[in-house]
């Protein structure tokens, strides 16, 4: 596969580009090196790469989004395109990121622009497909532990403890399935377990349920025969029940018509005296008719007097209520009047005062006028000049500052200088005396006990297997079944096989003992091979760090003066003659310095410190006394400057007031004349009114004339027509009293027939008969009744019982299948433990055959590039590399050797796991001496060769690479468009 583009619009570094649609970077076959500063987009272009192509989220240890961190600050919307070449067609893989991007990930062919795949879950099913890789998920975790290593990771999983080796290796060497599916197995198997537990419970409950219900046949031929005798039994007591309550139907009949008869006679008497009660309530109605007739003849003529008063007085008040209108309008009128003369001389009398007010702020003004001019004359005479020595003075500060950062670093160095000095001399005195060769007796040590160890385990795992075959084969004879033939046979003695497996488990336990007493000593062995190696892992650091900080200490020794600095003093020199020239340090030594002489160049750096320290003394407080003599005259303009905008102020502030004062002269004015013309309106309306009130003069006697006849006139008026209604119904009262008098003599005669009637009736009845007719048939019934109860308590117990026989069969077929399903069920057991078994003894054999594979290729490769060829083998126990001779760790290696070593696993892992030809190296000579850089480099352009890799992508911003590769990308940043391609 081959990178030929990447396109990335709004992400980190990298913004819309210059026409709006982003920024493009182009790749070539072979070895691309990507170069430029810190900070200018080199790592995004890989993490772009990986999240766009393989779905590899950027690792970071911060809680945020992966939108957060993919887009540039303040944008909400960025897209991420990689074009790319496999296996001769070319393809598009389009990204958008953010939450208001509306581009999916998709996939395009670039031939004809047909889509592929669209969406996060299709997009990585195709590429895993196209990438022949089996699972989908592999992908993000080849690109993050293969293909685009993080800088500073690439010897970190070889250099790595026991535990964090497996996490990395073990889902990559996909031999972390074998223990998953070992472990997943388990839940299956306590399942199973469950499952056998739950059957065996259902079995003894239908065990018992069968037991239980075993007499239940019996019972129910019994209950069937018991059932017919009691329907026989019930069908004749039914015959004697029904034969009894005839008899009893009669006499009830005779019952019925004699309490019929008495109801009738008793309702026809309720009927009689209910229409006497009617004709006697009949009568006094027509009596109070009588009488409220006499009373309403009595007083006919209060009651027209008393109306004919009621509508005069209607009128009077009619007249009243305008009368009292037209009052109430004058007096408003008369407020008005009032009121407006009041407001037209408060309105003049505010006149009279503004234009008082205004003649003072005219004066004032011609006042300020006179004050301000001479000011401003002046101010402008001497501008030129305080622009001049400002300008100088602003200029003279920054680079007083500039200078005196300097003075002040070259302080603050010495004090480093010094802790560092302390340091080299403790590190110096540290490695005085060392011996290496410890080290090389415990390794030795270490492999003889590690051999031991393996020997007796190999022994110990061989007489385990041989006592599983013995009790196999003691349990197949134990059974009667030959081993061989497995079929019954009765020629192999178990008791035999019993006194092999005794002696072979006495066997195992000494081989045991062997094996932990080998355990021990290689345990011994290894802890003092781990405490030498540290120490002496130590000595090479506490070396390594000898030498770095003696260089730093030279090169920070020698002071270089920056061009900027040397400007700002020679400017400060123009300005202020006084301050004379800065000391300059003597040339001292080049190269790397002795402890010894390093503590001499110090001394030497102290007395050059102290010089300039001493110099800038001086200079600052000449400089300073010059910008105070400035800052005098500062103040003394910055006080006229003051005082002539609070001069100009105050005019343009009278200005407006006078302004304000003319409005308010002119709104008054006008203000009065309105309130005039309304004073004149209203004393012409009160004129009006006045005539128009004097035609109710006399009105308030003639309501009280009026209201004194009504009065006079109303206890007739209330008594005529209390009474008029009740007259009124004089002459139908009369007629219906007539009808209820009829009809009280029809109710009188009926009542005399219904007394004759009952009479008769109850001489017929004789009650004695019908009490004992009744109790025949209570007790006939009674017999039915418990012949009923019976039969159905009879059905009852058969239906219960034929419940029970039915449950019976029912739980017989159960308990087969609960049988059957049981035998099923332990079979599985066996087969998962099996299976569980299996996977755990072949995950090792598997993991380190891949190991041994794996680390063949890496050897070839190494011995390509490194001057003396190595033996290599990795242990897939710890992930662990040894290379011969000397059986060293990889963390005995040195760190060029490390680092050429874990770039060849690297290349051979991706050979056997992926043909993608593809490989990214984010910043390769991390950690490496200078000395060793250019080696390196050297190295990793002969593996690209030599791993067969169609393109190699080199981050680096080191000048190791320079002159080696044919394509490389230099990338540029500025403030306002962020990175971009300075040259491709």
């Amino acid at each position: 596969m081959i990178i030929q583009s990447i396109r990335l619009k709004n992400i980190k570094s990298y913004g819309s580009g210059d026409h709006g649609q982003g920024v493009t970077v182009t790749f070539h076959p072979g070895i691309n090196r990507i170069a430029g500063r810190n900070g200018y987009g080199k790592s995004t272009l890989i993490e772009a790469i990986g999240y766009a192509l393989f779905l590899a989220e950027p690792e970071f240890e911060e809680n945020f989004q992966t939108e957060r961190y993919f887009l540039s600050h303040g944008e909400k919307a960025g897209e991420i395109d990689v074009t790319f070449l496999h296996n001769g067609t070319s393809y598009r893989v389009e990204c958008g990121i953010g939450s208001q991007s509306k581009r999916k990930h998709k996939v395009i062919q670039v031939s004809d622009g047909s889509s592929c795949a669209e969406g996060n879950a299709e997009v990585a099913n195709f590429l895993g497909s196209l990438f022949s890789f089996g699972d989908p998920k592999r992908l993000g975790e080849m690109f993050i532990k293969l293909v685009g290593v993080r800088q500073g990771r690439l010897t970190w999983p070889f250099d790595s403890k026991s535990a964090e080796a497996k996490r990395f290796f073990e889902p990559l060497l996909d031999v972390a399935i074998y223990k998953e599916c070992f472990d997943r197995l388990k839940p299956v198997v306590d399942e199973f377990e469950g499952q056998e537990h739950d059957l065996d419970t259902q079995r003894a409950v239908l065990a018992q349920k069968i037991q239980d219900r075993a007499d239940s046949g019996g019972l129910v031929v019994e209950l069937r025969r018991t059932i017919s005798e009691t329907e026989t039994r019930l069908q004749e007591a039914l015959k004697e029940r029904d034969a009894a309550q005839e008899g009893k139907k009669a006499q009830e009949l005779l019952e019925r018509e004699a309490t019929a008869s008495k109801s009738e006679a008793e309702r026809c008497d309720i009927l009689w005296r209910g229409k006497k009660s009617e004709r006697e309530t009949a009568q006094r109605a027509v009596d109070a008719s009588v009488r409220a007739a006499e009373v309403v003849q009595a007083n006919a003529a209060a009651h027209t007097g008393y109306e004919q008063a009621t509508n005069r007085l209607a009128s009077l008040e009619q007249q009243r209520a305008k009368r009292d209108q037209l009052q109430k309008e004058r007096g408003v009128t008369d407020l008005e009047r009032e009121r407006s003369g009041g407001a037209a001389l408060a309105a003049r009398e505010q006149v009279t005062s503004h234009e008082s007010t205004k003649q003072q702020q005219q004066a004032s003004l011609t006042e300020l006028r006179a004050r301000l001019e001479p000011i401003q004359r002046s101010l402008a005479k001497g501008k030129a000049a305080f622009d001049r020595a400002s300008e100088a003075a602003g200029l003279a500060d920054s680079r007083i500052n500039l200078v005196g950062g300097f003075v002040g670093g070259l302080e603050g160095l010495r004090a480093s200088q010094e802790q560092r000095l302390v340091s080299i001399r403790s590190r110096d005195a540290g490695l005085a005396g060392y011996d290496a060769n410890p080290l090389n007796i415990a390794t030795t040590a270490e492999k003889e006990a590690l051999d031991a160890l393996t020997k007796a385990r190999e022994v110990l795992s061989a007489a385990r297997g041989h006592l599983r075959i013995l009790q196999e084969q003691h349990r197949q004879l134990s059974s009667g079944i030959c081993p061989f033939l497995k079929e019954q046979c009765r020629q192999f003695d178990p008791a035999k096989v019993q006194e092999d497996i005794t002696a072979c488990i006495r066997q195992i336990e000494d081989y045991g003992q062997l094996e932990k007493a080998a355990d021990r000593n290689h345990q011994a062995a290894r802890a003092e091979l781990n405490r030498l190696t540290k120490i002496h892992t130590q000595k090479q650091s506490d070396a390594e760090e000898l030498r770095l900080e003696t260089g730093k200490f030279v090169q920070q020794a020698r002071i270089t003066v920056q061009p900027p600095v040397l400007a700002a003093v020679g400017w400060l020199g123009d300005w202020e003659v006084g301050m004379g020239t800065m000391p300059v340090q003597p040339p001292g030594s080049t190269g790397e310095e002795s402890v010894e002489a390093v503590v001499a160049m110090h001394s030497a750096f102290v007395s050059h410190v102290d010089s300039v320290s001493g110099w800038w003394e001086r200079s600052r407080e000449l400089c300073r006394k010059r910008l105070g003599d400035f800052q005098a005259s500062q103040v003394e303009r910055q006080g006229h400057v003051k005082e002539s905008q609070t001069l100009e102020q105050q005019v343009r502030d009278i200005d407006q007031q006078t302004v304000q004062t003319q409005k308010q002269i002119d709104h008054h004015a006008a203000v009065a004349i309105r309130q005039e013309s309304l004073r004149s309106s209203a004393a012409a309306r009160i004129v009006e009114l006045d005539g128009l009130l004097s035609p109710f003069a006399n009105l308030a006697t003639e309501l009280e004339q009026t209201q004194a006849e009504q009065k006079a006139h109303r206890p007739g008026h209330e008594a005529y027509i209390g009474a008029k209604g009740v007259a009124q119904e004089l002459e139908r009262r009369k007629e219906s009293l007539g009808q209820i008098q009829g009809e009280e003599v029809k109710a009188l005669e009926t009542l005399d027939a219904a007394k004759k009637r009952a009479t008769a009736a109850l001489a017929a009845f004789d009650p004695e008969k019908l009490r004992a007719v009744v109790a025949e048939c209570r007790e006939k019934d009674a017999a039915v009744v418990g012949h009923k109860f019976r039969l159905e308590n009879e059905k009852k117990t058969l239906k219960e019982q034929e419940s029970r026989l039915e449950e019976w069969k029912i739980a017989c077929q159960r308990l087969e299948r609960v049988d059957h399903e049981l035998g099923r069920c332990r079979a599985a057991i066996e087969l998962t433990e099996a299976a569980r078994v299996c996977l755990r003894r072949s995950a090792p054999a598997v993991a380190q055959h891949i190991c041994t594979r794996i680390a063949r290729q890496a050897q070839q490769l190494f011995n390509q590039i490194n001057p003396e060829p190595i033996s290599l083998e990795w242990d897939s126990e710890n992930y662990s590399l040894r290379v011969d001779p000397g059986d060293r760790r990889f963390a005995m290696l040195s760190g060029g050797e490390q680092t050429k070593l874990a770039l060849a696993m690297i290349l051979a892992m991706l050979r056997e796991f992926s043909n993608l030809g593809l490989c990214i190296f984010d910043e390769p000579t991390y950690g490496v001496d200078a000395a060793s850089r250019r080696k390196l480099a050297e190295t990793i352009i002969q593996l690209q060769t030599m791993a067969g890799l169609e393109q190699l992508l080199l981050v680096s911003h080191d000048d190791a690479f320079e002159g080696m590769i044919e394509h490389s990308i230099v990338l540029d940043k500025s403030a306002a468009g962020g990175s971009s391609i300075l040259q491709q």
